[in-house]
Order: C-alpha cells, then sequence, then structure tokens
C-alpha cells in the first residue's frame, strides 16, 4: 500500500510545479530594445523593425498624426516611409520606463531627428512613446507615438 509521506510528497510535487513565470520586465531591457528599434529606423530597414513589433491584432502606430492599427497596416506604413526616414538620423534622449505589469512596460523619450547630409536644412525635435511587451518570441513593440515640434533650422558648416 502506499505510503502516507509518499503519497503527501507526491502531493506537493505535483501541485507546486506550474510553469515558472518570467520576472518582470527591467529598465535596461526595455532601454536595450528601444535602443534597437531606434537603429533599425536608422539604418532603413524595415524588415527588422517589424521583426521588432507584435503581430497582436490590436498592435498600433502613430506617426505625425496618421494612426495606423494592425502589423500589415504597420509594415505598410512603415514599407511607404522608410526611404523619406533614412534620410534623418533618430537621436534618441534618455528612455525613461515605466513597468507597467510583468511583462509590459511604457518608454518615453525625447527626440531629435536630425538631417543626413545636406538632404533637409532643419532639425526636428519631438519625443516619442513606446509600448512594449515580453512574448514568447521576446520583446515586442504594442504600440509607438511620434510627436513632433516645428522645424529648427541646422547651421551650415555642420
Amino acid at each position: 500500500m502506499w505510503n502516507k509521506k509518499l503519497i503527501f510528497a507526491l502531493i506537493l510535487l505535483f501541485t507546486g510545479c506550474g510553469p515558472i513565470a518570467p520576472p518582470s520586465l527591467t529598465e535596461a531591457e526595455v532601454q536595450e530594445f528601444v535602443r534597437q528599434y531606434v537603429v533599425a529606423q536608422n539604418e532603413g530597414d524595415a524588415s527588422k523593425a517589424m521583426e521588432l513589433t507584435s503581430r497582436e491584432t490590436n498592435v498600433s502606430s502613430v506617426v505625425e498624426g496618421k494612426i495606423d492599427r494592425g502589423w500589415e497596416a504597420i509594415r505598410e506604413s512603415t514599407d511607404k516611409n522608410i526611404a523619406s526616414s533614412s534620410r534623418f538620423r533618430l537621436v534618441a534622449g534618455t528612455v525613461i520606463v515605466t513597468v507597467l505589469s510583468s511583462d509590459t512596460a511604457l518608454a518615453v523619450a525625447p527626440m531629435v531627428r536630425t538631417p543626413i547630409s545636406g538632404s533637409a536644412i532643419f532639425d526636428v525635435s519631438g519625443a516619442f512613446t513606446m509600448i512594449i511587451r515580453r512574448s514568447p518570441e521576446g520583446l515586442r513593440l504594442v504600440h509607438e507615438h511620434y510627436s513632433m515640434s516645428p522645424p529648427t533650422p541646422v547651421l551650415f558648416g555642420r
């Protein structure tokens, strides 16, 4: 017959063997994600940027007043705009991270879009917000919003 201690040990073993939740997002991993996303934008690499974007149905992007919802719509806009955005270098300031839940965080940062080699004569400053979520594939962007200020003239001879 079964030993009571063995039965008790088996009960403890099976009731405590649920999946282990991943640790909460850290400020450092969210900041690194933002850095990778900015690099993809600056390289003009639409595929790399879209690999970092969630395929959830409610993913959204707001850029210069235009709202795109869903991965396919964001991909279409990214493909159209990546050539023109490659004329600029996006420089992010300090990224402030607010952890919203164990798998989701808000990243907010000032930014400057600087023209590359005479393609324009204006710097454009602004800010961006991103909501980033941990998924089985890794960290993914679920929402982004870019807000720009009026252009600032750039001095010649940079």
